[in-house]
């Protein structure tokens, strides 16, 4: 089997360690979430984590290979809330921090709002 990418393991328990992935791999994973969540072709995915993330790999590339589906890539690290508001990406994946950011800046916008818009939420 033809190996297609090597990652690394974060080295929580013991030192960080090489793990192979063949092609087989990357497109079975990839089917496999596609039976989960159905993916289109013309659906769009925002891709702003590290490739050296397995999950990266599997979404950006063995989606797109296998679905069609289209990546976009931020224009920078800090524009991509603006990014994703422009994008409108029908996938999104992003570490936790990502969404704790973002719900603490729609929480934000909520309080400091009108009372009438509060009451339309």
């Amino acid at each position: 089997m033809d190996i297609a990418f090597i990652g690394f393991t974060s080295g929580v328990t013991s030192l960080p360690k090489a793990a192979t992935f063949t092609h087989t791999n990357l497109i079975q994973t990839a089917l496999s979430i596609h039976e989960v969540d159905a993916v289109k072709a013309d659906d769009d995915y925002l891709s702003f984590l590290s490739l050296a993330w397995i999950c990266e790999q599997v979404m950006a590339v063995g989606l797109s290979l296998t679905r069609g589906m289209t990546i976009n890539f931020p224009e920078e690290p800090s524009t991509i809330l603006n990014d994703l508001r422009e994008i409108g990406p029908h996938l999104i994946q992003a570490p936790p921090r990502t969404y704790e950011n973002m719900l603490t800046r729609f929480q934000i916008r909520i309080n400091d709002s009108t009372r009438l818009k509060k009451k339309n939420i």
